[in-house]
């Protein structure tokens, strides 16, 4: 079975034709930009739930969101956003804030 991986039958391949969006993450050098969750919207080809956000620099995007987001829910993005679900950070500032309790 490991050897048909291979080949690129249909039984291996990504069905792409169902994707909503190209899903990517909001950008910030500096500072913290803030959205809020428009819809949550299910998409058949991924497991997680995607959500159509705004954000105050104009930018509308759909992005991947952990479980509990709700509608309505804002959510920041930046280096010096705080670690809570749905935020968008750094991982080198995950790992200093985690530390930091220990």
């Amino acid at each position: 079975m490991g050897q048909s991986r291979g080949k690129g039958s249909p039984t291996y391949t990504a069905p792409s034709h169902k994707f909503k969006a190209n899903l990517m993450h909001l950008k910030v050098e500096e500072g913290i930009v803030t959205g809020k969750v428009l819809e949550i919207i299910h998409d058949t080809a991924r497991s997680a739930p995607i959500a159509r956000i705004s954000f105050d620099n104009g930018q509308e995007r759909l992005m991947l969101i952990p479980e509990g987001t709700e509608v309505n829910q804002t959510i920041q993005c930046g280096i010096s956003a705080p670690v809570e679900p749905g935020n968008t950070l750094v991982l080198a500032e995950i790992l200093k804030e985690y530390l930091s309790v220990m």
